[in-house]
């Protein structure tokens, strides 16, 4: 089946990651802070076929939301994370070049050591727009009707059908975990722009740096 040819929720689904983890659930006794994402923080994630993709994780607090041997995952507000396609190729079609494809339920995770945080996406929370402007959003959803009535050549129409329907059963089987952004290149601004919150009055005031500078 021609990829190209996946409507656009199973589409966002592909690109923000679909293999899912479940972690431990986060309990009083583990005595967790949240931290503070000072500022949006913006990066890319490019794939063998040649699309890129702009994610945007939206500025805020991030509560822990589970925990792994090697580190804890902070959950942030709903719709967290933008996906936004920035390079097309045989896979998608060249309007959606520019376009917003949707937000998904997103939060950070923070390894032991503090190094190399990674993005998350909670699978089954994904919102298809495929629009540029991403303010306006009942205004700007696209359709399953729209999108395959300018992608879907004569004759695919079955391929779409098998293809969707595997995307959207392997969704509904690992709804509510955890997947990271795959291919993500995460630059040291993420780690900057991090604070830790103590857990008596989680505000800007008591926020202290993920990592110390000199």
């Amino acid at each position: 089946m021609n990829l190209r040819f996946l409507i656009l929720p199973a589409l966002l689904s592909l690109a923000v990651g679909c293999s899912g983890m479940n972690p431990r659930t986060v309990t009083p006794e583990d005595n967790l802070s949240s931290i503070k994402l000072e500022k949006d923080y913006i990066f890319m994630a490019e794939y063998a076929t040649g699309v890129k993709y702009e994610y945007t994780i939206k500025s805020g607090i991030y509560e822990p939301a589970g925990l792994d041997s090697k580190g804890v995952y902070y959950g942030g507000s709903p719709s967290c994370i933008i996906t936004k396609v920035i390079e097309t190729s045989w896979v998608l079609t060249e309007s959606l070049k520019g376009k917003v494809l949707g937000t998904a339920d997103c939060g950070v995770y923070v390894p032991n050591n503090k190094k190399s945080l990674k993005v998350y996406t909670v699978i089954g929370t994904n919102e298809a727009w495929g629009n540029s402007e991403p303010t306006t959003i009942e205004s700007q959803k696209v359709s399953t009707s729209t999108f395959t009535e300018h992608s879907i050549t004569p004759g695919g129409a079955a391929g779409v059908g098998i293809g969707v329907g595997v995307v959207n059963a392997l969704i509904e089987a690992e709804k509510g975990r955890f997947t990271f952004v795959r291919n993500q290149k995460i630059t040291s601004e993420l780690i900057e722009s991090i604070s830790f919150l103590t857990k008596t009055n989680q505000n800007a005031e008591d926020a202290s740096p993920i990592i110390q500078t000199d």
